[in-house]
């Protein structure tokens, strides 16, 4: 009988050495299953996210609500290259809703973090469309400074485009 008693007492201890690894196990899986799938949230690259917030803006509210988010990201994001996919997106909503004003001033401040020729030509571009033809010359002609001139006349470059749309902003003014 004393060897019974002995034997229940080792598998008590047996089964609860095997309910509580059971339990660490199952906490541990469902941690990392957390962990992994909030991580998962984060993965995406400003890239993906821009891309996933302007084709969701078909409608002017939606719009609106894709401006307010990608100026939300722009503003919280510290690293100046994700910043200028944030404000790059925002410009681009602008422009493609003629909302040429507010295009303007975030294109200015792509311009203040990078001075680009492509940066300068969007300012250039805006100017040009909300009529003030003295500015968009003037930016065109950053945009062609700031550009590798051709090796010949008749080579597509750049800087030949900034070049024919400064002076096509020039007759205007």
């Amino acid at each position: 009988m004393k060897w019974l008693k002995q034997l229940k007492r080792v598998h008590k201890k047996k089964l609860f050495l095997v309910a509580v690894t059971t339990l660490i196990i199952v906490g541990c899986g469902a941690a990392y299953l957390l962990w992994h799938v909030s991580k998962k949230q984060d993965i995406a690259t400003p890239e993906q996210r821009v891309t996933e917030i302007v084709e969701n803006a078909t409608t002017p509210s939606n719009q609106a609500t894709a401006q307010k988010k990608l100026k939300e990201l722009a503003d919280g994001e510290k690293d100046t290259n994700n910043k200028l996919v944030y404000l790059s997106g925002s410009a681009d909503l602008y422009f493609n809703t003629s909302d040429y004003k507010s295009g303007l001033e975030v294109t200015k401040q792509i311009e203040a973090l990078r001075q680009t020729a492509l940066s300068a030509g969007s300012v250039a571009e805006a100017y040009m469309q909300l009529g003030d033809f003295k500015n968009a010359a003037k930016y065109y002609g950053i945009a062609a400074s700031r550009s590798d001139k051709p090796t010949r006349e008749t080579e597509r470059a750049p800087y030949n485009d900034y070049m024919i749309m400064k002076r096509q902003a020039e007759a205007k003014i």
